[in-house]
Formats: C-alpha cells, sequence, structure tokens
C-alpha cells in the first residue's frame, strides 16, 4: 500500500519524506556511526552528513533485474521506481568515489582502491 502511495504523485511521496528524512537524520546523528547506506542521499540532504561518498551504480537492465528479483515485480513497475530516483550519471557526479557492481568489475578491487585513496588500508 505504501509503494502505491509515494508513486501515485509526487506531493505523497513529499509528505512521506517530511516525516521520515528529518527523524532519520537525527537518529543518524546521535548514533555516532562513522557511514551510511543510503538510496536517496542526495534527494534527502542526507549528503550534507558525511564526508565521502561512494555511489554504487550499475547499468540499468541489471538494476531492473536485481528489482524485479528482490520484490517480486513487473519490469514496467521496477522502471516505474527507477525513474522516481535521481538519474545515475547525477548521483556518479556528485560522488566522491563510485562502484561498478555489474556482475563483471571486481568488487574487491575497487573497494581496496577506495580504501587505500582514503588512507584506511
Amino acid at each position: 500500500m505504501l509503494a502505491a502511495f509515494l508513486l501515485k504523485n509526487d506531493d505523497n511521496a513529499n509528505k512521506i519524506n517530511n516525516i521520515v528524512h528529518p527523524a532519520v537524520a537525527d537518529d543518524f546523528i546521535r548514533s555516532g556511526c562513522v557511514w551510511m547506506e543510503c538510496a536517496l542521499l542526495f534527494s534527502s540532504g542526507f549528503d550534507r552528513l558525511v564526508d565521502k561518498v561512494i555511489c554504487v551504480t550499475a547499468p540499468l537492465n541489471v538494476r531492473v533485474d536485481r528489482i524485479m528479483h528482490r520484490d517480486g515485480i513487473t519490469q514496467e513497475k521496477a522502471l516505474e521506481w527507477i525513474g522516481k530516483q535521481m538519474p545515475q550519471s547525477e548521483v556518479v557526479a556528485l560522488s566522491d568515489y563510485e562502484i561498478v557492481n555489474d556482475g563483471t568489475e571486481g568488487l574487491e578491487q575497487q573497494i581496496d582502491t577506495i580504501l587505500v585513496s582514503l588512507h584506511l588500508k
């Protein structure tokens, strides 16, 4: 029911976001966590809470297949969800690092490279 409500129109999504996002941001700040996973990092404004952003990308067909499998929904519905998100190219442009998770790129090597760049390895 919530998914249908959110997809119905932007006003519905904004109503939910205006309730959820401030509470999540406050919780993160109080948590003492040093990292967060957030699919809506930029559109929620949560990027202001972090120093560096690592985005994970994949080609559209891979993303659609994964969503369909995870949620048991149609391709049309998966594309509708993706259409509500910030375009992946914009997320990459706003991020400090990118991990390509397309099933062919080596994830460990990409992560190691980022960790070295951040002086964490």
